[in-house]
């Protein structure tokens, strides 16, 4: 049976991309799925092996704990890697150089312009992180096999900067998991929009 191990470093480890839409997805194709993550502990849901590697509180104690997290994939011996955080960039080329298996790089938003919202990155580095950022996460990916994008705009970027194929994986809801007690909606149209996600802005 086929090895898959996806690693995250930041997401929750029940992310809807990850977990569910991917690892759940690759479940029940036939593979064998892991997912290493920082967590209060190792379980086992719908199919996928969730193996924590410590739990962290702090920004600091998760860069501090990639190292452990770079020996746990090792030691998985998959067959597929598949990152989902640009700090797990370097064990990305680390997996690429010291084993046979395919790496994939998910690149979940474009990080470039998310820059200027992180709170945490001091205003007066961020110009000069947001210029950089673009060209190191592009000289990295070309150790890849795969990098998946979430939207045609930023596979359209990083496929102008990196050697390795890149593919748009849409991040749309799973239909069959979407739950309503509108059934009696009168319809007007054929067809119906409906808007799942959440939305923050200010007005005016």
């Amino acid at each position: 049976m086929t090895r898959v191990v996806h690693l995250s470093s930041v997401h929750y480890p029940f992310d809807p991309r990850i977990f569910h839409k991917q690892l759940r997805t690759l479940s029940a194709a036939g593979y064998q799925t892991t997912l290493l993550v920082h967590h209060e502990e190792s379980t086992e849901r719908n199919g996928v092996r969730v193996r924590s590697v410590g739990d962290v509180e702090t920004r600091l104690e998760r860069w501090r704990n990639l190292p452990t997290l770079f020996r746990a994939a090792r030691a998985e011996d998959a067959a597929v890697y598949h990152l989902h955080d640009p700090e797990l960039l370097p064990i990305g080329v680390l997996l690429s150089l010291t084993t046979d298996a395919k790496v994939v790089y998910d690149v979940h938003e474009d990080y470039a312009d998310a820059i200027r919202l992180r709170e945490w990155i001091p205003d007066p580095v961020k110009p000069a992180l947001r210029r950089s950022f673009p060209a190191i996460q592009a000289a990295l990916t070309r150790a890849f096999d795969l990098v998946v994008t979430a939207d045609d705009s930023t596979r359209e970027r990083l496929e102008a900067r990196t050697s390795a194929p890149v593919e748009t994986v849409r991040n749309l809801p799973t239909v069959g998991e979407i739950e309503t007690d509108r059934v009696d909606v009168e319809r007007t149209h054929e067809h119906v929009l409906a808007y799942v996600g959440g939305s923050t802005g200010s007005g005016g």
